[in-house]
Order: structure tokens, then C-alpha cells, then sequence
């Protein structure tokens, strides 16, 4: 059972301070009935509102105020200005924080503690905190509190009405709206909803329990039909749009036969093309392979003359090559060159270093024995100042003591002639501090002897000073409230005549839905008597007829078309077959030519090959006249002389029938003007001829047949069309045509005249339904503003009562401070100027306390004063005397160390003992590390002289050796030279030139270091490498263009012709695409419409079904406005009610039991007194009417509890209506419902009979005249 265990309260709206209800502390823990009692606006509401603050962030008297239109003005800053709605507002008015807390026992047995707080900073109200707590024990019977997310986790919403309490809900089991229609009852909305009219009952009823739901699922039905309407019509629409690019099979078969013979003719184009563009290639390629060989030629010629300049190169490499046998002992003989005069300036180097090095040694031995003789001298000088340097320190010593006993002295001396001076001005400040003390004081006493009279008013001035601040806030307070009274009065003002102006605008409405209706009315009677359905048959039937005659009319015009082809495909036949005639008989003349030139030919080629032969030319030379033949044995020889002559005609004779048959062959087999090409393609269009005949003679059989088949439908068109070609149908068919498409425009305009009209009903009835539907909210809107101008009236008493309150409570307080404030004439300065008045009698008081204050702080300094001056006198005897003393001493010091600084500067002339003796000893110590120094470098320099005597005897004796040994090597490479030179003439080059002399100054060059002879042999390696690569690519180049050269073919037409034809056989392409793609197109259209309609196919299928059911659960519950839905389960939601408040009536009062008017709201009572009479709501008397409220009231807590058993219920109002025996019937039932059913129940009533009935009273106090209150608890 959830359970309120304690509310805790903090600065809530009238409650000012900490207040404590507990229920689980007498007298409210053994009370089954108690009372929540108050005089109006003490703060009775505001307990019910802690309690919900605390637990769901909610309050319910701001729940709902923002459906006040008067508050709805833009506020830039929510936690500045408050919206109406939010319960910040609950804070009391000057204070700056308050809370709400409540211990309650939730359904799952466990105690937890709810917390609501806010607070106030300057102007800005802090986010309103709220925190869950559960109440755990621990081993040691400690309890501990672990604090839970009332969110349970999700996100927190957003403004102060859409807070989360998911986990708190949870927890209790109810949320916030089910709570307080379980825990606080409204009877007095009940005993509005018993008397209602079914209108105003259905609002009520729907406020009352929640079902606002209700509306809003038909709405959403409507909503999810509509969109399921719109989606099918949607998709059938495209569906239909997808059938417009079907073909018939008729037309498929055509347009695929026509696309493979549109491929074949493409291909065989293409290969053509593909023909003559190769042809253009091998052109190209051989201008490219004739370009590139001869740019190949060039490159060559200059690789040739690139390596023909570094002919001196090659010459130079040359001699260097014959000359390298020489190379290692030429570079040896420069190499002991540079060596000999190294090795020369070493040696005068090391010469010249020599007689350095013995002079130095002669300066060093010098100097090393002054060095000596000075050393022995600083000795003996030390030796005598050492017994004086002693002396002269301990002389030092007792100076220093001395001067340190002088300086401790002076010091004294100085500090106390300072300290006598200080005293001194001491005691004259003393004595001039007394004055101005005793002068001060003698002001304040006149001062308050002037106000002497004031000093009672004084004595309680912050008494008074505050209740002058609550008397000003207070008036403040009435003008504000008075200037608020003025505003809610302009507000009723303006409300009125805005409930005015709706009323008459809702007469307005009022008319205009009646016009709406009579059109509607008007507009049914035309519509019935139009019959819709023999329109849309007469348009099926027309439609049908159109078609049909219009196919038969496509099904002739196919049948003349079909025959112009078959006759001019005969006529070409026709032709053909004559001009095959004529080609084949032409063959056959040609063909019979050439035979004979064949058998011709063969023998006089023989006969001339026989003549004409070297064998037979021979003979012929051979043959004298006179002399037989060898071979016919004939003397005479006419043909031995002038041959050729004899031979001309016979040659002339074979050439002749050579060109014959060469022309024979060019017109017979030519490629383009051949007779047997030409044939063959004659022959070939003969068999196309014939095929397209036959094919359109089988259309023609069938288009007849079609023909035959659809004319019977047509008894007066003339049926033998095929056979009779002379009679010509197009105007019939037009004429008929026309007559169908008249007749059709006919129907079609009366059948639109229905489709308009229907038109016009539906957008009448929808506006019909708009106005009514606005009407209903233009009447919610009046029923509102009615409410809230009786809410300001209410509110404007309770503000004219508590401007009296205020008032009166003003007049008090002004009276109680006349008689404490002394001053004359001071009401009028404080209704003058409040803050002149405040200061000047702030400042009064002020100068009073200051004085005061001076008085006694003055006295007690001149006392201080006194004994100050007193013990001043005897500090400055004492240093008198101490300075006689420091004086005495101080000169017998002086004298003293005159005396031994006289004897100080005998000894040493003044000098310091330590640094002369630190001074000697270091010049001594110098003087020996010098001597030491010097033998060391003596010692150096001698060695160093004597090693370099050794090294120029080692040096000059290395000279020696190499210049020996670069006299050989000259020698022998002289020798070279002369051999080299000797051979040289006796030999000459190839070219008659002689060569170069071998000289120094040649070798130098051929093996100079700096000469890169690498890179000049790289260079030439390059440079004929590169004519060799040169003339290899020019022979590759050549090659490839021979190559070239023999891939062409005989057929090869001229290049100037070529693109003549590529760009006709592109042309011919072209067209051919555009026909292939125009096919193409066609069906693939086909085909996607194909597949998309069946993928449509099941979707459609699909909607179609979900539309259906939509359409019928719209029907039965949903509409636009959602007033059927709500008004069936209104129903049934009354139907519960009042099973549940038959319940809570029989415990009540088992007389009367309620009842329920059949699908309607009404609701009436049985009356089992009477035996079961039934009896209308508006006969019961007002105790009755009571009885039947608070049944339903309770009946809708117990309906609202989803079985979440409570153990607290609170009545509010509605206890004034009843009689005595009335009441005392309603006590007791309220009673029992502790022992039936567990609940702590709390009565909330303003009347007098209550408090004196119930006995536990939880009392709200009015305290004081600033709207505080307290609160009581009275067992």
C-alpha cells in the first residue's frame, strides 16, 4: 500500500517557515477521519500542492493556467518573469528559498523520501531541484538514505510541465494525472458532471478521468487511412502509367524482327568500314614510316659529324697510349722533384731554427742567474721583518679590542640622549592630548543635554526603525495590490466584451452551418435524381464501339497498305526479272568470246615463242642464199631478211586478244560494274522479292480474315475489301468516328455535371464539418473564457478583501509608532518623504549614540592620560644619570687607544703585519718558482738544440740521396725521348702527315692529373656508340618500310577516295543506330513496363489490402475531429465509472444505486426506497446530489488506482449543501473507509459544522496582517 508518511514544508505561497504535518505522530496517527480546516486564503490548497511538488515536480493550482490567453505574452527569460504555469510561483513572496518534502511507504513496502526546492538569486530563480531517496537499515540498526534517479535514466524533458518521473512512477505505481484523480478528490467537478448536458458532460467526463487518449487514436486512425488512401492511389495511378508503353505481341514480333534485320545490316557496314579504314591506316602508317626514315637520315648524318670533331681528341688519346710505358717513371721524376725541393727549404728551415734556438739558450742561462741572485736577497729580507711582523700583530690585536670598546661606548651615549629627547616629546604630546580630551568632553555633554529628552525613544530605536520599514513595505504593498485590483478589473472589463463578441459570433457560425446544411440538402435531391450508373454504361458502351471501329478502320488501312506493297513489290519483281534477262544474255555473248579467244590464243603464242626464239633467230642467220633449208629444205629464204617485219602483225594480233580478254574478264567480274556481280545481286533481290511477296500475301490472308471476323460487328460496311480494291472506306469511317466521339462528348458532359455536383457535396460537407468542428472549439473557447471571467471575479474579491486586511492592518502599526516616536510633526515628514524622514531620524539617533559613546570614551582617555604623564617624569630622571655615567667612561677609552696607536705606526711605519708578511713570503715563493722555471726551460732548450743539430745531419744527407736518384731518372727518360723522336721519321701517317715531337712539356700534358683522360675516352665511346645506334635504327626504319610496302593489296583503292567512303559508311551507321535505338527503345520500354508491373504487382496488392483496412476500421471509429472514437469510449469508460461508484454508493448509503442511459452519457437514479423508482438527475435534493458525487468521485479513485492500493484520500469542498443527518451519514461512510479499506481520509471544508464534527483537525492559521499563516495540528 503506498502510503503519505510526512509532509515537511518550507516558505510554500502563505506558509512562511519550517511546517510539519505527521501522519505517523498522534493525534494524526489514530484518527481515521481527519480535517483540513482554514479560513479562506490561509493555505489549506497549498498542503495538496507540497505534496504533489515533492513527488511528481507538479502542482495543481498551476497545472493547466497557461490556457489562459492573457498570459501569453512574449518573456524573453523564463527564470526571471515566471510563466503562470510554473510552480516556482509557489515561493513566498520575500524570501529567497523554500522546499517541499514528503516521507511516504510505496507499494513495494520500502520508505523513501521525496524533495522539491527552488530558490531565488537577485532576480533570476534558480532550476527547481528535485532529488528521491530510499530509506534503508543497515546491521548495526543505523538507518541511511541512497539516493535513486527519478528519471530512471532517461533523458530529463524539457520545461517545468513535461518533467520525467519514470523511475518515481514506477516506484508509487501511479503517475502524476492518475494520482490526483485517486488521492484528491474534486467532488464538486462531480456534482457539475451529475447535471450536465451530454455536450458539457462529454468535456467534463473527459477531463475528469484522462481519456483524452481516445480522441486523439481516431484522429490518428483517420490519419493512417487517409495515408494509406493516398498511398494506394499513388501506386494504381503509376501502375496505369506503366501500361502506356505495353506492346501487343503483333507489334513485338515486328519490332524484334525489325531489329535483327537492322543488326545484320550494321554489321555488314561495319566490316566495310572496318575495311576501308585499315586501308587508311596502312596510308598513314606509310607516310609516318617514310617520315621517320627520313628524320633517321638526318639524326645520322649528324652522329657522323659530331664524332668527326673530336678527331684531336682521339689523336691526343693516341699519343698518350704509345707513351704510357714511360708514364710510372716520368710521374717518379716529377715526384723527385717536388721531394728535392721540399727537402731543400726543410733544411734551411731547420738552419735557421738552429742559431734561434742557440741564442735562446744563452738568454735563458742569463736570466736564470739574476733570477738566483734576486731569490737570496727576499730571503734575507723576510728573516729580518719576522720578530717586528710578530710585534706589530699583537699591537693589532688589542687596538681592535679598544676601538670596539670606543665605538659600544659612543653607541650608549647616542642612544640615550635619543631616548631622553623621546621622553621629552612624549610628556608634551601627553599634556596637549589632556587639552583636546578635556575640550571633547565638554562638547558631548552640552550635545546631550540637548537630547536628553529624546532618550527614551532611543533606547528601542531598531524596535522602531523596523516596524517604519514594515509600515512603508506594507503600503507599498497596497498600492501595488490596489494598482493589480485596478488591472483585474480593466480585465473583466475587456473579458466581458469578448464573451460578447464570441457569442455573436457564434450566432454568426450558427447561420452559416444552417446555409451550409440547406445546400447540402438541395444540392442531394439533384444528385439522387441523376443516374450515375447508366452514364457510366452508355460511356463503357461508346468507348467499346470507338475502339472496335477504330481498329477496323487501322485493320483497312493495314489491308491497303499491304497491297500498294505486294504490287509494287511485284512491279520490281518485274523489273528484275527483265533486267536478269538482258545481264545473262549479255554473259553468254561474252562468255562464248572468251572461249574462242582462248582456243585462239595458245597457238599463236606457240607459233610466235617458235619464230621468234634465239634457236630459230640462229638459223635464220645461218641460212645463204641459194642453199637449202635445214629445216624445210627450201633454197629460197624471204624471211631471213626483215623478220621483224614478218613477226609485227602476229604480235599485234595476240595483244589484241590479250586486251579483249582482259576487258572480257573487267566485265564480267568487276567489283562494282561486273555483269556476274551485277547478277548475282539481281538474283539476290529477285529472292528477297519473292519472300516479301509471299510474307505479305500471308498478312493479307489474315488482315482478311481479321477483316471478315470484325465486321459482323458493322452489318453496313461493305465486307469484301480484299478482292475489290476500287472502293474507298476512310470517309465512312470518319463519318462514324465523328458520330461515336459527338455522342460520347454528350455523356461525357452529363456524367462530369454528376462528378462536379458530387464535388461540390463533398467540399460542402467538408466545410460543413469545418464549421461544425470550429463551432464546437469557438464553444469550448466561450465555456473557457466564461470560466476564467468567473476565476478573475473570484479573484478580484479576495484582492478587495485583503486591500481591507492590509489597510486596516496599516492603520494599526501607524498607531503603535505615533506612540513611540517622540519627535513632533514626524507623520507628516515620513508621508512626505519616507527616505528623508528615515535618514534624518537615522541621523538624529546617530549623533545621539555618538555623543554617548564620546562621553565615556573621553573620561576614561584623560584618566589614561595622567598615569601616563606620571610615569614619563620618572623615566627621564633615569636617563640622566646613565648618561653622566657613559660620558666618564668613554673618555678614559679615548685616551687609551691614542696612546697604542702612537706605538703601532713605529714599528712597521703603519703597515698591516699580516699583508707585509703575506707579501714578503709571496714575493719570495714567486721569486723560487721563477728560478725553477728557468732551469726547466734551460734545460728544454738545450735538448731541443741538440735534437736539431741531429735532424739537419739526417735531412741533408736524404737530399743527398734523392737528388741522385733524380739524376738517374732524367737520364733515362731523356733517353726515351731522343729513341721516341728517332723512330718518329722514319714513319709517316696514313694520311702523309708526320707525327707530333716527344717533348718535356708533351709528356707533362699526357700525364697531367689534371687532364680527365677517362672522360675523354668516355666520350668518344659515346659518341661512335652513337652513330652505330644511329645507323641501326635508320636499316631498322628502312626494313620496315619495305615490310610496309608489301602488305599492300592489289584491291587498294586511291587514299583520295577513302574518306569519301568511311564518312558515307558512317553515315549509313548512324542511321542505322537511329533506327536500332529507336527499336531498341521501344523494348526496353516494354520490357521495364513488364518487370515493374509485376514487381508493382504484389506491392499494389499489398496497399490495396492495407487501404481496405484502414477504410473499415475508419468507418467504425475514426473521423477528422475524433469525436466518434471518444464518444464510444466515453461510454464505456461511464459504463466502469458507475459500476465502481455503485460500489462506494452501497457502503454509502445502500438506498440509491446509478444507472446508465443506454449509448448515451446520461445518467440516471434508482431509488430502491421507492420501490426501484427511477428518477432523473435533476429531482435530487442537494444532500443527494452530495451522495451521488462522492460516489463517483470515489469510484473514479478507485478506477484511476490500476489495483495500486492508497492509503490516503483527500475531499475537497462540497460539505456546506448537506443537512444534519446528511452529514453525519457522510462522516460515517468517510470513517469506515479506514477499516474497509484502509485509508487515512482527509475532509477540506471552510464550514463550521466539519470542525466541530471531526475532531483531528490539521488547523492553517492566518497570522498577523501580511497573508502568513501557521499551521496546527488538534487532536
Amino acid at each position: 500500500m503506498m502510503k503519505i508518511l510526512k509532509v515537511t514544508m518550507f516558505n510554500l505561497a502563505s506558509l512562511e517557515g519550517k511546517q510539519v504535518i505527521d501522519f505517523e505522530s498522534s493525534p494524526l496517527k489514530d484518527a481515521d477521519l481527519f480535517s483540513i480546516v482554514g479560513e479562506t486564503g490561509s493555505g489549506k490548497s497549498t498542503i495538496l500542492d507540497a505534496i504533489c511538488l515533492a513527488l511528481y515536480g507538479l502542482a495543481p493550482r498551476f497545472y493547466g493556467a497557461d490556457n489562459f490567453d492573457y498570459y501569453n505574452a512574449g518573456k524573453p527569460d523564463n527564470n526571471k518573469v515566471l510563466d503562470p504555469d510554473d510552480p516556482r510561483n509557489i515561493l513566498r513572496k520575500g524570501t529567497k528559498e523554500c522546499f517541499s518534502e514528503v516521507y511516504f511507504q510505496a507499494t513495494d513496502g520500502c520508505r523513501y523520501r521525496a524533495l522539491w526546492a527552488c530558490s531565488i538569486a537577485r532576480t533570476n530563480y534558480s532550476k527547481p531541484e528535485r532529488r528521491l531517496f530510499r530509506i534503508e537499515g543497515t546491521d548495526d540498526g543505523a538507518v541511511r538514505e541512497k539516493e535513486l534517479d527519478i528519471t530512471g535514466g532517461s533523458r530529463m524533458k524539457r520545461g517545468h510541465k513535461n518533467v520525467n518521473n519514470e523511475k518515481l512512477d514506477e516506484i508509487i505505481g501511479l503517475d502524476y494525472g492518475q494520482f490526483t484523480r485517486t488521492v484528491m478528490l474534486a467532488q464538486n467537478s462531480f456534482a457539475n458532471f451529475v447535471k450536465a448536458s451530454d455536450t458539457d458532460k462529454a468535456v467534463l467526463l473527459e477531463k475528469l478521468t484522462g481519456t483524452q487518449l481516445y480522441a486523439a487514436v481516431a484522429r490518428k486512425i483517420y490519419d493512417f487511412y487517409k495515408e494509406a488512401e493516398s498511398s494506394y492511389k499513388e501506386l494504381n495511378e503509376e501502375v496505369k502509367s506503366l501500361g502506356l508503353h505495353l506492346l501487343t505481341e503483333e507489334q513485338l514480333t515486328g519490332y524484334r524482327e525489325q531489329q535483327a534485320g537492322i543488326e545484320l545490316q550494321w554489321k555488314k557496314v561495319e566490316a566495310e568500314k572496318q575495311d576501308l579504314q585499315r586501308q587508311q591506316q596502312w596510308y598513314g602508317d606509310w607516310n609516318s614510316l617514310k617520315k621517320s626514315l627520313f628524320q633517321e637520315e638526318e639524326v645520322l648524318v649528324q652522329a657522323r659529324y659530331k664524332a668527326d670533331i673530336l678527331k684531336p681528341v682521339r689523336d691526343e688519346l693516341s699519343l698518350r697510349d704509345r707513351v704510357s710505358d714511360i708514364q710510372d717513371t716520368f710521374l717518379e721524376f716529377r715526384k723527385s722533384d717536388r721531394e728535392i725541393v721540399g727537402l731543400q727549404a726543410e733544411l734551411e728551415q731547420m738552419r735557421s731554427n738552429a742559431v734561434a734556438q742557440e741564442k735562446s739558450f744563452i738568454e735563458v742561462q742569463q736570466h736564470l742567474e739574476s733570477l738566483k741572485e734576486n731569490w737570496n736577497a727576499g730571503r734575507i729580507e723576510l728573516e729580518r721583518l719576522t720578530p717586528l711582523i710578530v710585534e706589530a700583530r699583537k699591537l693589532k690585536v688589542e687596538l681592535k679590542a679598544q676601538a670596539e670598546l670606543l665605538e659600544r661606548l659612543r653607541g650608549n651615549r647616542k642612544s640615550l640622549v635619543e631616548r631622553q629627547e623621546q621622553v621629552k616629546v612624549e610628556l608634551l604630546k601627553n599634556k596637549e592630548q589632556q587639552n583636546l580630551l578635556q575640550q571633547k568632553l565638554e562638547d558631548a555633554v552640552k550635545v546631550l543635554q540637548g537630547l536628553e529628552a529624546y532618550s527614551p525613544m532611543f533606547e528601542q530605536f531598531g524596535i522602531i526603525k523596523e516596524r517604519l520599514e514594515n509600515l512603508y513595505k506594507s503600503e507599498q504593498r497596497w498600492f501595488r495590490e490596489n494598482d493589480i485590483l485596478l488591472s483585474l478589473k480593466d480585465k473583466m472589463e475587456k473579458d466581458q466584451i469578448q464573451i460578447t463578441v464570441t457569442e455573436q459570433r457564434m450566432k454568426e457560425r450558427e447561420k452559416q452551418i444552417a446555409s451550409i446544411q440547406a445546400s447540402v440538402k438541395e444540392k442531394n435531391l439533384i444528385s439522387e435524381k441523376m443516374d450515375v450508373n447508366e452514364l457510366r454504361q452508355r460511356l463503357e458502351t461508346l468507348g467499346n464501339r470507338y475502339r472496335l471501329l477504330d481498329n477496323l478502320k487501322k485493320t483497312y488501312e493495314d489491308i491497303r497498305e499491304r497491297q500498294k506493297s505486294h504490287q509494287a513489290d511485284c512491279d520490281d519483281l518485274k523489273g528484275v526479272e527483265e533486267g536478269m534477262k538482258k545481264v545473262s544474255c549479255e554473259i553468254e555473248e561474252l562468255t562464248k568470246e572468251r572461249d574462242r579467244i582462248n582456243m585462239l590464243l595458245p597457238g599463236l603464242e606457240d607459233a610466235y615463242r617458235l619464230v621468234s626464239g634465239k634457236s630459230a633467230e640462229d638459223m635464220r642467220a645461218g641460212l645463204q642464199p641459194g642453199k637449202p633449208c635445214p629445216v624445210c629444205g627450201s633454197v629460197s629464204h624471204p624471211y631471213a631478211d626483215n623478220f621483224d617485219q614478218v613477226l609485227s602483225p602476229l604480235k599485234n594480233e595476240i595483244g589484241k586478244y590479250r586486251s579483249r580478254l582482259a576487258d572480257i574478264d573487267v566485265r564480267l567480274n568487276h567489283r562494282e560494274s561486273g555483269l556476274l556481280p551485277c547478277l548475282s545481286g539481281l538474283l539476290g533481290r529477285q529472292n528477297g522479292l519473292k519472300v516479301d511477296i509471299q510474307r505479305i500475301e500471308k498478312e493479307l490472308e489474315k488482315l482478311g480474315e481479321d477483316w471478315q471476323e470484325r465486321i459482323k460487328t458493322f452489318p453496313d460496311i461493305v465486307p469484301d475489301v480484299v478482292q475489290d480494291r476500287s472502293v474507298d472506306m476512310i470517309p465512312l469511317f470518319k463519318d462514324k468516328l465523328d458520330d461515336i466521339t459527338e455522342e460520347g462528348k454528350q455523356v461525357r458532359r452529363q456524367f462530369d455535371d454528376f462528378q462536379r455536383l458530387q464535388l461540390e457535396l463533398k467540399t460542402l460537407n467538408e466545410t460543413l464539418g469545418k464549421e461544425q468542428a470550429d463551432y464546437k472549439m469557438q464553444n469550448d473557447n466561450y465555456h473557457r473564457q466564461l470560466a476564467v471571467f468567473k476565476q478573475t471575479g473570484g479573484q478580484l474579491k479576495q484582492k478587495e478583501q485583503d486591500l481591507v486586511q492590509l489597510a486596516c492592518s496599516n492603520q494599526n502599526l501607524r498607531e503603535t509608532l505615533r506612540k513611540d516616536i517622540a519627535i513632533a510633526g514626524w507623520e507628516q515628514a515620513y508621508d512626505t518623504d519616507y527616505s528623508s524622514f528615515v535618514e534624518g531620524f537615522e541621523n538624529l539617533f546617530t549623533t545621539y549614540s555618538t555623543n554617548r559613546t564620546i562621553q565615556e570614551e573621553t573620561a576614561s582617555s584623560l584618566n589614561e592620560c595622567k598615569v601616563k604623564e606620571e610615569g614619563l617624569s620618572v623615566r627621564l630622571g633615569n636617563c640622566r644619570e646613565e648618561l653622566q655615567k657613559v660620558e666618564s667612561e668613554l673618555l678614559s677609552a679615548e685616551t687609551l687607544y691614542q696612546v697604542k696607536s702612537g706605538e703601532y705606526v713605529r714599528i712597521l711605519d703603519g703597515n698591516d703585519p699580516d699583508e707585509m708578511e703575506q707579501s714578503m713570503k709571496k714575493k719570495v715563493s714567486i721569486l723560487e718558482r721563477r728560478v725553477d722555471e728557468e732551469n726547466l726551460r734551460l734545460r728544454s732548450v738545450s735538448e731541443s738544440y741538440n735534437k736539431m743539430k741531429g735532424e739537419i745531419a739526417a735531412r741533408k744527407n736524404q737530399w743527398q740521396q734523392k737528388v741522385g736518384l733524380h739524376e738517374n731518372l732524367k737520364n733515362r727518360l731523356d733517353e726515351y725521348i731522343d729513341t721516341y723522336n728517332q723512330n718518329m721519321t722514319l714513319t709517316v701517317d696514313d694520311s702523309g702527315e708526320s707525327q707530333e715531337w716527344l717533348t718535356w712539356e708533351v709528356l707533362d700534358y699526357c700525364f697531367d692529373p689534371a687532364v680527365d683522360w677517362k672522360e675523354k675516352r668516355e666520350t668518344l665511346r659515346k659518341a661512335d656508340e652513337y652513330v652505330k645506334l644511329c645507323q641501326g635504327r635508320r636499316d631498322a626504319q628502312k626494313q620496315a618500310l619495305e615490310g610496309h610496302m608489301q602488305k599492300k593489296r592489289d584491291d587498294f583503292r586511291p587514299l583520295e577516295e577513302l574518306d569519301a567512303l568511311v564518312s558515307e559508311k558512317q553515315a549509313v551507321m548512324e542511321e542505322l543506330d537511329k533506327q536500332k535505338q529507336f527499336v531498341g527503345g521501344v523494348l526496353i520500354a516494354h520490357t521495364r513496363s513488364m518487370e515493374q508491373m509485376a514487381s508493382r504487382k504484389d506491392e499494389l496488392e499489398r496497399r490495396k489490402r492495407l487501404f481496405q483496412d484502414w477504410k473499415e476500421l475508419n468507418d467504425i471509429l475514426g473521423n477528422a475531429s475524433g469525436d466518434r472514437f471518444r464518444e464510444t469510449a466515453q461510454c464505456f469508460t461511464l459504463h466502469f465509472l458507475i459500476r465502481q461508484a455503485n460500489v462506494q454508493l452501497h457502503m454509502l448509503n445502500r438506498r440509491y444505486s446509478l444507472e446508465q442511459v443506454k449509448d448515451s452519457l446520461g445518467i440516471r437514479v434508482i431509488d430502491h426506497d421507492r420501490a426501484d423508482e427511477v428518477r432523473n438527475v435533476s429531482s435530487l435534493s442537494g444532500g443527494e446530489t452530495f451522495l451521488i458525487s462522492l460516489a463517483l468521485a470515489l469510484g473514479l479513485s478507485s478506477l484511476s488506482s490500476h489495483n495500486v492500493s492508497i492509503g490516503n484520500l483527500f475531499v475537497d469542498e462540497g460539505f456546506g449543501t448537506l443537512d444534519s443527518n446528511s452529514l453525519n451519514m457522510v462522516i460515517d461512510a468517510l470513517s469506515n473507509l479506514q477499516s474497509m479499506q484502509g485509508k487515512k481520509v482527509g475532509v477540506i471544508s471552510h464550514t463550521a459544522e466539519m470542525r466541530e464534527r471531526i475532531r483531528t483537525q490539521i488547523l492553517v492559521k492566518k497570522v498577523g496582517s501580511g497573508g502568513k499563516s501557521l499551521i496546527e495540528i488538534v487532536g
